[in-house]
């Protein structure tokens, strides 16, 4: 075919308007020294935004939850619900902008979580939220402690976490993280450092009842001399001869011996008491509530003290532990540290964030080298750096956006950058590229080519972007704590599109003008200079096979309509697939992870000791477990995992591991999925306790895979529809780790009183309950300073005292009148079942039914085995299921998302509208994105990948970009129209002369999505969504587009 037939037939009769040349596009054509001045003003403020940017792991988001604790030492929580959560929850509920409040009652300890609209300012809520809660604080009972409010933020959780170990004691190694702790918090991005394990000192002070009385005391009265008279007092300066003195007076007391010989009362005239006639006075360790052992590279595990260190809001994670770990480090070569403590990290973010990052870095260089080859085989060399530059500008740009509106780089908006960077060189192909055509006629100078392309496609070039863009920008209303947690994608990539966008229509033609127009110019004979220029790949045979195809298939309106019947099959057969089940769905599936976990729950009541011992036959399996690298254990407390409200569960009968997995850069071959279930095999052996092997899933936390919660007015008909849900959960493929959140406690002491009695004996219920806890748990009456050690002092009956119920009645409290009287006479005993917590949703109680998924099971498929399952469940009147958890999380997102995408497509509705002014021409162009659902559904299928929010991030960000080619098509044969081309040869050589921009397009996305599909599990359904979504809509729209424009649109 000769060279004139395969030239566009517009480009035939296009001419030159001089008037372009004083167009605002010649201006940085003409001006090329500001130009490039300009290019380095971006580089520099590119490079300062990206020096400026944090570091981070995930978001940071505010999840616009507060939280209201309260501890009231010794209280059941029946007693804490009655006494202290009702109260707060009347109060609390009168803040504006509440979503829901939830509460948990439980032994000493009343928490509630109070979540907050999407659009209240948390800030304000915060505020009443603290007011509302000093207002209940009198009306609590008197030996409560202070309300703790908190806003909970996924930074509280600790980004750094390391174990000391070695040949010291608890004491010892407690004293060493103590100093490491103080160290860290110097820091100004360290918020806090928890510390747990090891042992403490106190104290103790052992009061025998027989002699306090025989002397006439009470406990309360040795508390208050113990607080008089540990004090210093400043008397002032006196001059003295020369020198100026201070003087001050030091009753503190800072040893055993010294509290043994206090003073405590007189007898008589001349006559002592010292606190060693009454009581026994040691230094002993405080009551353990937590162990913590360590095991490295297989070694048995040992006693082990563990810090957790939390960063500040934006903070940089990387910066933060690589400036601790200096810290330690200097504390060791000073020796304050012994070079002999074994510390090991058990969990460090910044490890995982310079792993994303190469691996990220790697990706995104991998892309650019798979685009400029493309672009090189296709277009030339020369072309391809012009298109490529627009990569780093952009890049720049966006780092100096981000920085200036407070982002921070972490996995998504690194993941952003790379799915950017196969639409942001879009543009920048389409302006290389008709330049190409343009200058090539031979017709036109560089720049009048460029002002040519610039006049034809600014109008196009702009519809496309927006249409993106609008896309993408109404993801950024999402609500919800998951449209809060994404954010930076489409915030990213709605910066990037635009930026490209603005480079495509200024720098790219001036830099095109320079490297390609002139040297094509220059050199036009060598066939080095023809490859520069034209590319090693020819498009014209494909060009030429396409005008072949879509003049067959026009040359009757009867087989255009054939052939669009057969893609509507093609259509309803994709969607059948997700319809039918064939297409799983998955909101966040579990990926291969090197962090699990494992949460031990022993019978209520069980002892620290006895968990510890239970939770040494899982160690034992887990240290012969070759793909494990270390294990940290806390018995005390289980693993708080998946929990949007964060906090963990505690309590002697718990115990948390948390496991590192070998990573898989150093040799681990395994899934972290495939280890889980062996390890679920393996603890079934062990039948003393509840174990559950938790694996961590993508996403923000959102509760568990399943939640339901029963409400209703008698806890025992709610216990009772909590077990036949646990039983038919149990039936339910895939379900594991099924808990109801009423768990019963061992009989208790139920203490109470007669009130006739209590009057008769001048006695209250405060006062006497305030005894009973003073003489069995203890107090600290007064806290002693040694040098930086604070150290408690603590007073309680001798134990043996006070360890069997008869004992508990024979003692004697003091009445107002100063008069003993035997707690029997006032005591009725009840000795019965207790709970562990009570839980509270909007102050109704309820009970929660949770259960996690495995073996291939999803959320979904739970909610929906159950769903089947209980259809002819008869639940009694007056109660009803609700779900929670992830689907309840899911559906929010969903629904937002939903509402997202239905804005987003009001304003590409709109864009078409105005740039065609054509309701038909619009509607056809939308045509793109059901035939973008036909590559997505068959591709999702057919590599066994469920339908994830990510592949639904993937599938809306489809719709604008399938739209670009619909668009650049029929600009195309609009303005072949207008130029008076016959109506045939319009649809058949528009879609020609727009082959190479819509196939470059197309691949270069698809190229760019390769890496990262192939990389990262987590974006596995993204990228297989863009990539057969768009090559599948790229060949239909160049076949379906031409067909129905030529069935629709009437030849005039």
């Amino acid at each position: 075919m000769s060279k004139k037939t395969q030239e566009s037939l517009y480009l035939e009769k296009l001419t030159y308007d001089p008037k372009l040349d004083d167009s605002w596009f010649a201006f940085f054509i003409d001006r090329k020294r500001f130009l490039f001045l300009l290019i380095i003003i971006i580089c520099i403020a590119g490079y300062l935004g990206l020096k400026a940017l944090p570091l981070e792991s995930q978001p940071e988001v505010s999840i616009g939850i507060g939280v209201v604790s309260v501890v009231l030492p010794g209280g059941s929580p029946e007693v804490m619900e009655d006494l202290v959560t009702k109260k707060l929850e009347k109060e609390i509920s009168k803040i504006k902008g509440i979503d829901t409040m939830n509460s948990t009652s439980m032994n000493s300890v009343s928490v509630i979580s109070v979540q907050f609209k999407s659009d209240t300012d948390i800030a304000t809520a915060m505020r009443d939220l603290k007011d509302k809660t000093d207002l209940v604080k009198p009306k609590l009972p008197a030996d409560a402690k202070d309300p703790v409010v908190k806003e909970i933020s996924f930074d509280d959780t600790p980004i750094w976490t390391f174990s000391l170990a070695g040949k010291y004691d608890g004491f010892k190694l407690r004293k060493f993280a103590t100093i490491i702790q103080e160290e860290l918090e110097k820091n100004v991005l360290v918020s806090e450092v928890s510390i747990s394990g090891g042992d403490e000192t106190e104290y103790g002070i052992f009061i025998d009842p027989k002699k306090l009385e025989a002397f006439g005391l009470t406990i309360g009265a040795v508390n208050n001399t113990l607080q008089s008279l540990n004090f210093t007092i400043p008397i002032g300066q006196y001059d003295i001869g020369s020198y100026t003195h201070s003087f001050n007076v030091d009753e503190r007391y800072y040893t055993v011996a010294s509290l043994r010989d206090l003073i405590i009362a007189k007898t008589g005239t001349t006559g002592i008491i010292r606190l060693s006639d009454i009581a026994r006075v040691d230094e002993v360790a405080k009551k353990r509530t937590t162990i913590a052992r360590l095991s490295d590279k297989g070694s048995s595990p040992e006693s082990a003290v563990t810090l957790g260190v939390v960063k500040k809001k934006g903070g940089s994670i990387v910066n933060l532990v690589t400036e601790g770990e200096a810290a330690i480090e200097t504390l060791k070569k000073s020796g304050i540290i012994p070079s002999d403590v074994i510390i090991t990290t058990v969990l460090d973010q910044s490890e995982r964030i310079k792993l994303d990052l190469a691996h990220l870095i790697r990706d995104g260089l991998i892309t650019v080298v798979l685009v400029f080859i493309t672009l090189f085989l296709i277009i030339g060399v020369r072309e391809a750096l012009v298109a490529g530059a627009a990569v780093p500008l952009v890049f720049l740009i966006t780092f100096a956006v981000m920085s200036a509106f407070g982002q921070t780089l972490n996995f998504l908006s690194m993941f952003a950058l790379i799915l950017s960077l196969g639409l942001l060189v879009d543009d920048a192909i389409v302006v290389i590229s008709a330049f190409n055509q343009y200058h090539r006629t031979g017709k036109f100078t560089p720049k009048q080519a460029a002002l040519l392309v610039l006049r034809d496609y600014k109008q196009v070039l702009t519809s496309t972007t927006l249409t993106v863009v609008w896309i993408f920008s109404a993801m950024l209303f999402m609500t919800g704590l998951i449209g809060k947690f994404i954010f930076s994608i489409p915030f990213v990539i709605t910066v990037t599109l635009i930026a490209s966008f603005i480079i495509a229509l200024t720098i790219n033609p001036a830099l095109a003008v320079v490297f390609v127009g002139h040297s094509a110019e220059k050199k036009k004979s060598s066939q080095w200079s023809n490859i520069l220029n034209k590319g090693l790949i020819s498009i014209h045979p494909l060009e030429d096979f396409y005008a072949r195809t879509i003049d067959r298939l026009l040359l009757s309106k009867k087989r255009a309509k054939k052939f669009l019947i057969g893609v509507l099959f093609l259509f309803i057969s994709a969607l059948s697939l997700p319809i039918s089940g064939i297409l799983k769905s998955d909101f966040f599936p579990k990926t291969d992870q090197d962090l699990m976990f494992i949460n031990i729950e022993a019978e209520a009541g069980t002892k620290l000791d006895v968990t510890s011992e239970i939770t040494k036959q899982i160690e034992e399996i887990l240290i012969k477990e070759k793909e494990i690298a270390s294990f940290s254990t806390a018995i005390g407390s289980q693993v708080a995992v998946g929990k949007s409200t964060g906090g963990s569960t505690s309590g002697s009968n718990f115990a948390g591991i948390s496991i590192n997995l070998v990573k898989k850069e150093y040799g681990r071959e395994e899934l972290s999925l495939s280890i889980a279930e062996r390890l679920r095999t393996k603890m079934k052996t062990i039948t003393d306790a509840k174990i559950s092997v938790v694996e961590l899933a993508g996403g923000p936390p959102a509760g568990g895979d399943f939640e339901l919660k029963i409400s209703g007015a008698d806890f025992r008909v709610m216990e009772n529809i909590a077990n036949d849900v646990k039983k038919i959960l149990a039936t339910v493929p895939g379900a594991i780790n099924i808990e109801t959140s009423r768990k019963p406690l061992p009989l208790e002491f139920r203490l109470s009183f007669d009130s006739t009695k209590l009057a008769l004996y001048n006695l209250t219920l405060p006062q006497v309950s305030l005894f009973l806890k003073n003489v069995i748990d203890g107090t600290d009456a007064t806290t002693i300073y040694k040098g930086n050690d604070e150290i408690a002092v603590r007073t309680r009956y001798e134990t043996s005292s006070t360890d069997t119920i008869d004992k508990i009645k024979d003692l004697k409290v003091r009445n107002n009148s100063g008069q003993d009287v035997f707690i029997r006479d006032i005591l009725k005993t009840e000795f019965e079942p207790s709970v562990f917590s009570i839980s509270r949703i909007d102050q109704k109680r309820v009970i929660s039914v949770t259960a996690s998924a495995a073996g291939g099971a999803t959320a979904t498929s739970l909610l929906a085995g159950f769903t089947e399952k209980t259809k002819d469940y008869k639940i009694p009147a007056g109660y009803e299921f609700s779900t929670g958890g992830a689907n309840e999380e899911n559906a929010k997102s969903v629904q937002s998302l939903l509402i997202a995408m239905v804005f987003g497509m009001f304003f590409i509705v709109a864009t078409l509208v105005i740039l065609f002014d054509s309701y038909k021409q619009s509607i056809m162009v939308l045509v793109t994105i059901p035939l973008s659902l036909i590559g997505v559904f068959y591709g999702l299928t057919l590599f066994g990948q469920p339908l994830s929010f990510p592949g639904l991030i993937g599938l809306v960000a489809l719709f604008g970009i399938v739209v670009r080619n619909g668009i650049i098509l029929f600009d195309k044969i609009n303005l072949n129209r207008r130029e008076g081309i016959p109506f045939r040869e319009s649809v058949i050589d528009g879609g020609k002369s727009r082959l190479e921009p819509v196939f470059l397009t197309s691949v270069c996305t698809v190229l760019g999505m390769i890496p990262l599909t192939l990389s990262n599990p987590t974006w596995t359904s993204l990228g297989l969504s863009i990539i057969f979504g768009l090559s599948v809509s790229t060949v239909f729209t160049l076949l379906v587009l031409p067909a129905l424009y030529f069935l629709v649109i009437k030849e005039k």
